[in-house]
């Protein structure tokens, strides 16, 4: 099962989740020449992905300096699910926040991912574990 997450990556950590999940098609590097005697040496890198179209990158916002990415993943018991139902053997059931599923270690006999408009669907089962 997946499920989309927002990410917040700094613009390096943005630029390898770009490369990783889109391939580049070419690297350029060029020397920055600043007319400065004896100062270091810089270079501009330009990477080029491979082409793709505009409406399947992924959604980013750009805030105090870092890039907000909704990324698709695979759902594992240590993936730290925004909002969840669980049920227990702990006094019924609780709405959670940010948590893992492996937090619950062996209390848990189920977990429900709450959607944004408020459905539900099972992640975890005490019989099955993660739900496919």
């Amino acid at each position: 099962m997946k499920i989309k997450t927002k990410k917040q990556m700094t613009l390096e950590e943005y630029a390898k989740y770009m490369i990783d999940n889109y391939g580049v098609s070419g690297y350029e590097s060029e020397l920055i020449d600043e007319n400065i005697i004896g100062g270091p040496m810089r270079f501009a890198q330009t990477i080029e992905l491979n082409p793709i179209l505009k409406k399947d990158l992924p959604n980013k916002v750009f805030r105090n300096g870092k890039m907000i990415v909704e990324v698709e993943e695979e759902i594992t018991e240590e993936t730290i699910i925004p909002k969840m139902l669980v049920i227990g053997r702990f006094d019924g059931y609780e709405e959670v926040y940010n948590r893992k599923i492996s937090h619950f270690n062996q209390h848990l006999l189920s977990a429900y991912l709450i959607d944004d408009d408020g459905r539900m669907e099972l992640l975890y089962d005490e019989v099955k574990g993660i739900v496919e």
